[in-house]
Protein backbone atom coordinates (compact mmCIF):
# COMPACT_ATOMS: atom_id res chain seq x y z
CA UNK A 1 0.00 0.00 0.00
CA UNK A 2 1.23 3.60 -0.93
CA UNK A 3 2.24 5.72 1.73
CA UNK A 4 -0.37 8.11 2.15
CA UNK A 5 2.42 10.81 2.94
CA UNK A 6 3.42 10.20 -0.79
CA UNK A 7 -0.10 9.91 -2.09
CA UNK A 8 -0.42 13.31 -0.31
CA UNK A 9 2.50 14.88 -1.90
CA UNK A 10 1.75 14.21 -5.14
CA UNK A 11 -1.52 15.14 -4.97
CA UNK A 12 -0.32 18.89 -3.63
CA UNK A 13 1.70 18.95 -6.98
CA UNK A 14 -0.46 18.11 -9.15
CA UNK A 15 -2.58 20.66 -7.73
CA UNK A 16 0.56 23.25 -7.81
CA UNK A 17 1.06 22.58 -11.50
CA UNK A 18 -2.44 22.95 -12.26
CA UNK A 19 -2.76 26.35 -10.59
CA UNK A 20 0.28 27.45 -12.32
CA UNK A 21 -0.84 26.50 -15.32
CA UNK A 22 -3.86 28.39 -15.29
CA UNK A 23 -1.97 31.78 -13.61
CA UNK A 24 0.14 31.20 -17.05
CA UNK A 25 -2.84 30.99 -19.69
CA UNK A 26 -4.34 33.90 -17.99
CA UNK A 27 -1.47 35.90 -18.26
CA UNK A 28 -0.97 34.79 -22.07
CA UNK A 29 -4.45 35.52 -22.49
CA UNK A 30 -4.58 38.72 -20.64
CA UNK A 31 -1.20 40.09 -22.53
CA UNK A 32 -2.55 39.19 -25.90
CA UNK A 33 -6.01 40.98 -24.90
CA UNK A 34 -3.72 44.12 -24.06
CA UNK A 35 -1.97 43.93 -27.12
CA UNK A 36 -5.25 43.54 -29.80
CA UNK A 37 -7.51 45.47 -27.71
CA UNK A 38 -6.45 48.93 -29.12
CA UNK A 39 -6.74 47.79 -32.75
CA UNK A 40 -9.82 45.75 -31.94
CA UNK A 41 -11.43 48.09 -30.81
CA UNK A 42 -10.67 50.45 -33.44
CA UNK A 43 -11.85 47.92 -35.92
CA UNK A 44 -15.07 47.63 -34.22
CA UNK A 45 -15.71 51.02 -34.36
CA UNK A 46 -15.43 51.42 -37.82
CA UNK A 47 -17.32 48.06 -38.26
CA UNK A 48 -20.36 50.25 -36.54
CA UNK A 49 -19.49 53.47 -38.17
CA UNK A 50 -19.99 51.42 -41.15
CA UNK A 51 -22.84 49.86 -40.36
CA UNK A 52 -24.99 52.92 -39.14
CA UNK A 53 -23.93 54.72 -42.35
CA UNK A 54 -25.57 51.43 -44.04
CA UNK A 55 -28.62 51.97 -42.50
CA UNK A 56 -28.87 55.70 -42.73
CA UNK A 57 -28.76 55.36 -46.29
CA UNK A 58 -31.74 52.84 -46.24
CA UNK A 59 -32.99 55.15 -43.89
CA UNK A 60 -33.01 57.78 -46.38
CA UNK A 61 -35.73 57.75 -48.05
CA UNK A 62 -35.29 58.74 -52.27
CA UNK A 63 -38.22 61.86 -53.23
CA UNK A 64 -40.03 61.51 -56.79
CA UNK A 65 -37.92 64.05 -57.77
CA UNK A 66 -34.79 62.82 -56.96
CA UNK A 67 -36.02 59.40 -58.17
CA UNK A 68 -37.01 61.38 -61.86
CA UNK A 69 -33.97 62.64 -62.17
CA UNK A 70 -32.18 59.62 -61.69
CA UNK A 71 -34.03 57.52 -63.70
CA UNK A 72 -33.84 59.89 -66.44
CA UNK A 73 -30.05 59.13 -66.79
CA UNK A 74 -30.31 55.80 -66.53
CA UNK A 75 -32.82 55.63 -69.52
CA UNK A 76 -30.10 58.14 -71.36
CA UNK A 77 -27.27 55.88 -71.18
CA UNK A 78 -29.10 52.54 -71.22
CA UNK A 79 -30.76 54.23 -74.61
CA UNK A 80 -27.19 55.03 -75.83
CA UNK A 81 -25.90 51.92 -75.09
CA UNK A 82 -28.23 50.56 -77.70
CA UNK A 83 -28.98 53.14 -80.42
CA UNK A 84 -26.52 55.46 -81.75
CA UNK A 85 -26.86 59.24 -81.73
CA UNK A 86 -28.76 59.43 -85.04
CA UNK A 87 -31.30 56.58 -83.56
CA UNK A 88 -30.09 53.40 -85.27
CA UNK A 89 -29.37 50.36 -83.73
CA UNK A 90 -25.79 50.06 -82.59
CA UNK A 91 -25.56 46.37 -83.69
CA UNK A 92 -27.84 46.24 -86.68
CA UNK A 93 -27.43 42.40 -86.94
CA UNK A 94 -29.61 41.96 -83.61
CA UNK A 95 -32.60 42.98 -85.75
CA UNK A 96 -34.31 41.76 -88.83
CA UNK A 97 -33.62 43.65 -91.98
CA UNK A 98 -36.68 45.59 -93.26
CA UNK A 99 -35.94 44.79 -96.65
CA UNK A 100 -36.31 41.50 -97.10
CA UNK A 101 -38.72 41.13 -93.37
CA UNK A 102 -42.00 41.65 -93.70
CA UNK A 103 -44.02 44.41 -91.91
CA UNK A 104 -45.68 42.10 -88.73
CA UNK A 105 -42.14 41.19 -88.15
CA UNK A 106 -42.52 40.94 -83.85
CA UNK A 107 -38.40 41.66 -83.57
CA UNK A 108 -38.27 44.31 -85.91
CA UNK A 109 -38.53 46.98 -82.88
CA UNK A 110 -37.09 44.85 -80.32
CA UNK A 111 -34.11 42.37 -81.35
CA UNK A 112 -33.79 38.90 -81.69
CA UNK A 113 -34.22 37.01 -78.47
CA UNK A 114 -31.37 37.63 -76.12
CA UNK A 115 -29.33 39.41 -78.43
CA UNK A 116 -27.72 42.69 -76.51
CA UNK A 117 -30.44 45.00 -78.41
CA UNK A 118 -33.11 43.14 -76.84
CA UNK A 119 -31.91 43.19 -73.38
CA UNK A 120 -31.23 46.65 -73.53
CA UNK A 121 -34.48 47.36 -75.00
CA UNK A 122 -36.17 45.40 -71.95
CA UNK A 123 -33.90 47.53 -69.43
CA UNK A 124 -35.32 50.73 -71.08
CA UNK A 125 -39.21 49.50 -70.64
CA UNK A 126 -37.99 48.64 -67.06
CA UNK A 127 -36.96 52.29 -66.65
CA UNK A 128 -39.85 53.94 -68.52
CA UNK A 129 -42.27 51.70 -65.64
CA UNK A 130 -39.86 53.06 -62.59
CA UNK A 131 -40.19 56.64 -64.31
CA UNK A 132 -43.57 56.04 -64.38
CA UNK A 133 -43.88 55.22 -60.60
CA UNK A 134 -41.78 58.38 -60.15
CA UNK A 135 -43.55 60.61 -61.85
CA UNK A 136 -46.76 59.75 -59.96
CA UNK A 137 -44.44 59.91 -56.55
CA UNK A 138 -43.61 63.19 -57.77
CA UNK A 139 -47.18 64.55 -58.17
CA UNK A 140 -48.21 62.51 -54.94
CA UNK A 141 -45.12 64.17 -52.79
CA UNK A 142 -44.45 61.07 -51.44
CA UNK A 143 -41.10 59.23 -51.29
CA UNK A 144 -40.14 56.79 -54.45
CA UNK A 145 -40.24 53.90 -52.10
CA UNK A 146 -43.75 54.62 -50.77
CA UNK A 147 -45.14 54.82 -54.46
CA UNK A 148 -42.98 51.73 -55.77
CA UNK A 149 -45.03 49.94 -52.84
CA UNK A 150 -48.50 51.49 -53.43
CA UNK A 151 -48.10 50.55 -57.62
CA UNK A 152 -47.11 46.58 -56.31
CA UNK A 153 -49.88 46.67 -54.11
CA UNK A 154 -52.40 47.66 -57.13
CA UNK A 155 -50.70 45.10 -59.35
CA UNK A 156 -51.43 42.31 -56.89
CA UNK A 157 -54.89 43.12 -56.02
CA UNK A 158 -55.30 43.45 -60.49
CA UNK A 159 -53.76 40.07 -60.40
CA UNK A 160 -56.21 38.32 -57.64
CA UNK A 161 -59.10 40.12 -59.24
CA UNK A 162 -58.64 38.58 -62.53
CA UNK A 163 -57.80 34.88 -60.78
CA UNK A 164 -61.18 35.41 -58.83
CA UNK A 165 -63.29 36.89 -61.35
CA UNK A 166 -64.84 33.95 -63.09
CA UNK A 167 -68.64 34.28 -64.43
CA UNK A 168 -70.07 31.44 -61.80
CA UNK A 169 -68.57 33.43 -59.21
CA UNK A 170 -71.11 37.01 -57.65
CA UNK A 171 -69.53 40.03 -58.07
CA UNK A 172 -69.32 40.46 -54.40
CA UNK A 173 -67.73 37.21 -53.58
CA UNK A 174 -65.08 38.08 -56.11
CA UNK A 175 -64.32 41.74 -54.07
CA UNK A 176 -64.53 40.04 -50.63
CA UNK A 177 -61.50 37.10 -51.84
CA UNK A 178 -59.77 39.40 -53.59
CA UNK A 179 -59.62 42.15 -50.65
CA UNK A 180 -58.98 39.19 -47.98
CA UNK A 181 -55.68 38.00 -50.49
CA UNK A 182 -54.85 41.11 -51.06
CA UNK A 183 -54.57 41.71 -47.07
CA UNK A 184 -53.18 38.37 -46.76
CA UNK A 185 -50.25 38.84 -49.07
CA UNK A 186 -49.71 42.39 -47.93
CA UNK A 187 -48.95 40.77 -44.28
CA UNK A 188 -47.21 38.08 -45.67
CA UNK A 189 -44.82 40.51 -47.78
CA UNK A 190 -44.49 43.72 -45.34
CA UNK A 191 -44.99 42.45 -42.08
CA UNK A 192 -47.62 44.42 -41.03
Amino acid sequence: MPDPNLTEFIKNIKKRNYEQAIIKETTKKTVKDAVQDPVKKEADRLKNKRLLEEEKVKLKQESGDDATDRLLNEYSQATGKVYTSSGQPKYPDDFPSSDFGFKGDPYLKSGYPDSPSAIGIKRMAEIKGQLKVAQSAKDEKISFEQAQRIKTIKDKYAEFYKEFNRPEVHPKKVQYLTDISTREWYNKTYGK
